[in-house]
């Protein structure tokens, strides 16, 4: 009889662990009630014949197939969970490492955009300011500022009206202080010998406008 022995389920030509162990006991059991009838004389050793032979040589078949069968699986299964500590152990390394790089570059971001807002925080900020001042008897206006500039970035002369003459200009001088003003005023009636402008005269207003930080 050949048997096959497989996990689980007995089907045609197999037999389960579980069965070959009863088919293994009901053996065991049948030799040592034989051997009991050959210790009391209910048998002589003439009944001791072939066919007790082969359970016994059947016995020890069964017995070595149960003992492979276990080393077997005993092996298959070591094999398994080291296979799956050894799988394990990569996949948390694996996922270790990614949510070492992810903070990383969180912290990193985290870095630059806190340096972007420190940097707009410590840039100072941009003054737009107007400042008038009336001119002298030659049309220069002297302007100091009121706030002066850390930084002076530009600085022009606004057209205003006198009257109902133009007031324009050009910036002599400047600084983060103040500046000086030539005044120019459109002239009341056109000459053909001269232009539509001329200096300003004294107590003209002139203003202008200033950006800095």
């Amino acid at each position: 009889m050949l048997l096959r022995i497989i996990d689980g389920a007995e089907g045609p030509g197999l037999v389960s662990l579980d069965t070959l162990r009863q088919i293994s006991a009901a053996v065991e059991q049948d030799l040592a009630d034989r051997l009991h009838a050959l210790e009391i004389g209910a048998i002589s050793q003439s009944k001791l014949d072939a066919e007790t032979q082969a359970r016994v040589a059947a016995l020890q078949a069964l017995s070595k197939a149960l003992t492979d069968e276990v080393s077997a699986r005993t092996t298959s299964v070591s094999g398994e969970v080291t296979a799956r500590a050894n799988a394990d152990t990569a996949e948390a390394t694996a996922r270790a490492n990614a949510d070492t790089a992810e903070a990383t570059a969180r912290a990193q971001a985290i870095s630059a955009l806190a340096a972007r807002v420190k940097a707009l925080e410590d840039k100072p900020a941009l003054k737009f300011m107007r400042f008038s001042e009336l001119t002298n008897a030659n049309g220069i206006a002297t302007i100091t500022f009121k706030q002066p500039f850390a930084s002076l970035l530009d600085i022009e002369v606004l057209d205003t009206w006198s009257g109902e003459q133009l007031v324009a200009g050009g910036i002599l001088t400047s600084s983060v202080t103040g500046c000086t003003v030539q005044a120019m005023i459109s002239r009341g009636t056109l000459l053909l010998t001269a232009g539509p402008f001329t200096k300003a005269g004294a107590n003209v207003s002139v203003t202008v406008r200033a950006i800095g930080t």
